[in-house]
């Protein structure tokens, strides 16, 4: 099967082998993805912003691998994992 590779510009690509998501036949696999754009980071103390930014940055790999976020589960979708830090930012929407 072919292997394609999306790039997220980042500077890790290149020194540790790092892509934002690797497409091989009808997998997809999305890698950790943060609240971060080069040296800045989205959204501090703000899991709203965080969140969206985050979800924002996997629907663009996504469909750059051919693929979407659509409202219906996809009978192929293995997990999503998703880390709060600080359990007193659940809530806050700035």
């Amino acid at each position: 099967m072919k292997r394609k590779n999306i790039s997220s510009e980042s500077l890790w690509e290149d020194k540790v082998g790092y892509s934002r998501a690797v497409r091989i036949g009808n997998l997809i696999e999305i890698s950790g993805t943060t609240a971060s754009d080069g040296n800045e980071t989205i959204g501090i103390g703000g899991v709203y912003a965080q969140t969206t930014y985050i979800l924002n940055k996997i629907k663009s790999a996504l469909e750059s691998a051919g693929g979407n976020l659509s409202v219906r589960r996809h009978p192929n979708t293995d997990r999503a994992t998703t880390n709060i830090t600080t359990i007193n930012n659940s809530n806050n929407k700035k």
